[in-house]
């Protein structure tokens, strides 16, 4: 079973707070590359196998090869968000291909690891969404509206 409390406490210990935009991004779902990037040093601080081993669910069933690999992939991210133009972080739609060559080619991976970035970013925005429309309706159906 994962704890959630020792989650929450490694958080408040290396105190991360993200700016009130970055929140407000987050939470309307309108989340930037720059944010998902921050996310992920986020975790990194705290641990990537430290968080897992917290969260209820996931506690044990993550293998540990699964795990290198995921911070393998995590390390790769990082590289290609940092080659990277500041436009191309707030609008990863207008990656085309030559502009992936590009990244690939100043950040050392192929243009395979760069779709496979890009589409995860895309997950995680759907999923903020999604909590997001969740979250709303649960706070209406307290008000007695939804």
């Amino acid at each position: 079973m994962g704890d959630i409390k020792a989650v929450l406490e490694m958080a408040r210990g290396l105190e991360l707070q993200a700016d009130q935009n970055q929140a407000k991004r987050l939470l309307s779902g309108k989340m930037t590359i720059e944010d998902f990037y921050a996310q992920m040093e986020n975790v990194g601080k705290m641990g990537f196998r430290s968080v897992i081993d917290n969260l209820p669910g996931l506690s044990g069933m993550v293998k540990e090869d699964q795990l290198d690999a995921l911070e393998g992939k995590m390390e790769k991210w990082r590289f290609i968000i940092q080659s990277m133009t500041k436009d191309e972080k707030k609008n990863p739609e207008m990656i085309n291909e030559s502009r992936r060559k590009r990244i690939a080619r100043d950040s050392g991976v192929t243009e395979h690891e760069i779709k496979d970035l890009v589409k995860q970013y895309n997950n995680s925005k759907t999923m903020m969404k999604q909590a997001k429309g969740r979250q709303m309706q649960g706070m209406l159906r307290k008000f007695g509206i939804g």
